[in-house]
């Protein structure tokens, strides 16, 4: 599987790109257009903690030998501004530590004026993939 382009069919059924991706860091974009929205008529916090959700364990994802996936153990996310329909939001996931069994990974959601929409960190088990 390439880092650079994988397939996520969630993240595709979303509109969730990977722009960039290196080793424990990797940068998302997401344009929400009206079926994104909650009644308020403003991003659903459901996508925000998807598009954060996503890329961390991305980010994670990307430091693991082979074999290996980091299914989310918590989160803590926190909105600090509204995001709105047909701005495009990107999160920004960096690795904080890898373990052998624990990781920590750090995520910003900014829109194109560079505020910043939400941010959170996440913890996530190291496993190893069942096999198929």
């Amino acid at each position: 599987m390439s880092f650079n382009e994988p397939f996520d069919p969630f993240m595709d059924h979303l509109g969730i790109r990977v722009v960039e991706s290196s080793p424990g860091t990797v940068v998302m974009t997401i344009t929400p257009g009206p079926e994104h929205l909650n009644l308020g008529g403003i991003v659903h916090g459901g996508l925000l903690s998807t598009l954060m959700d996503s890329a961390t364990g991305w980010a994670l994802h990307t430091t693991l030998p082979a074999g290996s996936t980091p299914p989310h153990l918590a989160v803590s996310y926190r909105f600090l501004s509204m995001a709105h329909p047909a701005t495009e939001l990107t999160a920004t996931a960096t690795v904080l530590k890898t373990g052998t069994t624990i990781g920590h990974v750090h995520v910003e959601i900014h829109d194109t004026s560079n505020r910043l929409i939400a941010t959170g960190e996440t913890t996530h088990a190291i496993v190893a993939l069942p096999p198929r």
